[in-house]
């Protein structure tokens, strides 16, 4: 389709082109498009990130978000909700590779990377694990139950 917002909108006059709209939405589509305010004058647009009061991405940020929504869905319980912001500064401090940091967040947030975890949020992968094959791939599987895992 490759259409653009701006082809349903006058340059002159800066209003909607309604029967523009008619021609490419139902009813009432055009009447939410409708209920959509127009700038008065050209401004260019920047992207704003509205999880952080400067406006500006950040993981953090977007850390936030994420449990906030997943409590409210009911579905997160940290396994770590003892640890306080001083106790994650001495593992964010701890003398190992940076990807072994975040690994461990993830897992102590419940936020495993294992195929479970990836088919949970709608990512289209194979279940079992992809070192041994023997089972699905779980946290339980990842630490305890995989014979490549624990050779390693």
């Amino acid at each position: 389709m490759g259409l653009k917002v701006a082809e349903f909108i006058c340059p002159t006059e800066g209003c909607w082109l309604l029967d523009k709209l008619g021609e490419w939405f139902p009813p009432e589509v055009c009447r939410a498009i409708r209920g959509i305010p127009l700038a008065r004058r050209e401004i260019d647009d920047k992207l704003v990130w509205h999880e952080a009061s400067d406006g500006i991405f950040s993981l953090k940020s977007a850390n936030h978000l994420a449990v906030r929504l997943d409590q409210q869905a009911g579905g997160w319980r940290p396994l770590v909700c003892w640890m306080d912001q001083g106790s994650w500064k001495r593992v964010w401090n701890l003398a190992i590779p940076p990807k072994l940091k975040v690994f461990l967040w993830q897992v102590l947030h419940r936020f495993p990377p294992t195929m479970e975890a990836l088919i949970g949020r709608k990512v289209d992968v194979h279940p079992r694990c992809p070192m041994c094959w023997a089972a699905p791939e779980t946290m339980e599987h990842l630490f305890f139950d995989c014979c490549v895992a624990r050779a390693l």
